[in-house]
């Protein structure tokens, strides 16, 4: 049984840095969009985990002018207008 071995090509330092470069880029152009699914993904799980009317309720009762304008609330009522969208 003889195991059969993909030779490399033969590149110059700069051929190779290029090819790193390239790849690298990719590599972070995947993991943006990975982010971006991702985040699509965790919206679109809430919503179907809350109604529209307890969305709307949610909100009014986080709503920072019920709150003080307190950072919490404000925080709150962000996500939950994220979710809305």
């Amino acid at each position: 049984m003889y195991l059969v071995t993909k030779i490399p090509q033969v590149m110059t330092n700069e051929e190779l840095i290029a090819s790193l470069t390239k790849r690298l880029a990719d590599a972070h152009k995947t993991i943006h969009l990975l982010a971006q699914n991702n985040h699509r993904l965790e919206i679109s799980a809430g919503i179907k985990l809350i109604d529209k009317d307890m969305l709307n309720t949610l909100i009014r009762l986080a709503h920072p002018d019920k709150h003080n304008n307190s950072d919490a609330s404000t925080r709150a009522t962000k996500f939950l207008l994220k979710l809305r969208k």
